[in-house]
């Protein structure tokens, strides 16, 4: 944990369908002191909407509350993603906010939703 907050490492694991890369899972901004993190995660569009990115993200999330016994991971995404905001509904994560305007993505401004998830909050089949 010191490491990864010492040296501003990510941690990435790439998600493949069979021999295809088809996406990546991320976690920065480790907070060793804090005990918190940010994930990430994209996949392609030819790879979507077959739980690949539920099942990974979900698998990253517990091995970093149970290995590096983070307490709170966060995870933004634009707003009108509904994709990415219902995978992170369905792994547990609360919405906290709104971000207005924060995110420039081809000369437009988008808001972002904020989420969290923490290693105490319960967590039952979705």
């Amino acid at each position: 944990m010191q490491r990864l907050q010492s040296t501003g490492e990510l941690l990435e694991m790439h998600l493949f369908d069979g021999d295809v890369l088809c996406g990546s899972v991320r976690m920065r901004d480790v907070d060793g002191r804090n005990r918190s993190a940010y994930i990430g995660y994209f996949i392609g569009t030819d790879h979507q909407g077959r739980g690949l990115v539920t099942l990974a993200v979900g698998a990253f999330v517990e091995w970093a509350f149970s290995s590096l016994q983070l307490h709170r991971i966060g995870l933004r995404c634009v707003a009108a993603n509904t994709a990415s905001a219902a995978v992170a509904h369905r792994l547990g994560f609360t919405l906290e906010g709104r971000l207005r305007d924060c995110e420039l993505i081809d000369g437009v401004f988008h808001d972002d939703l904020v989420f969290s998830r923490l290693s105490s909050d319960r967590v039952g089949p979705h």
